[in-house]
C-alpha cells in the first residue's frame, strides 16, 4: 500500500534551503582584492558575487529526501 508523500506533498521535490529557492548564493568579496600588504584583519567585505548554489546546482529545489522524487512513500499494513 502506498500515499501521497507527507514531506513534499506528493511534489517528489522540495524547496532548497542553502537558497531558499533562488539557485544562487551570495559570496562575499573583499573590496581590495590585489593590495598584498593590507592587513587581514583590516579587509572590509563590501561587494557580494553571486554564485550557483552548490547543493541544488541553480535549481532551487532537490529531490525529496523521503520519496526520493517518486512522489509516493510505502506504508506498511498492520
Amino acid at each position: 500500500m502506498s500515499k501521497e508523500c507527507d514531506y513534499c506533498s506528493g511534489k517528489g521535490y522540495i524547496t532548497c534551503n542553502s537558497c531558499q529557492g533562488k539557485g544562487l548564493i551570495t559570496k562575499p568579496q573583499p573590496n581590495n582584492v590585489g593590495i598584498a600588504y593590507i592587513r587581514p584583519d583590516r579587509i572590509q567585505y563590501t561587494q557580494n558575487i553571486f554564485d550557483t548554489c552548490p547543493k541544488c546546482y541553480g535549481k532551487g529545489v532537490i529531490k525529496c529526501s523521503k520519496c526520493k522524487g517518486k512522489k509516493i512513500i510505502k506504508i506498511k499494513q498492520k
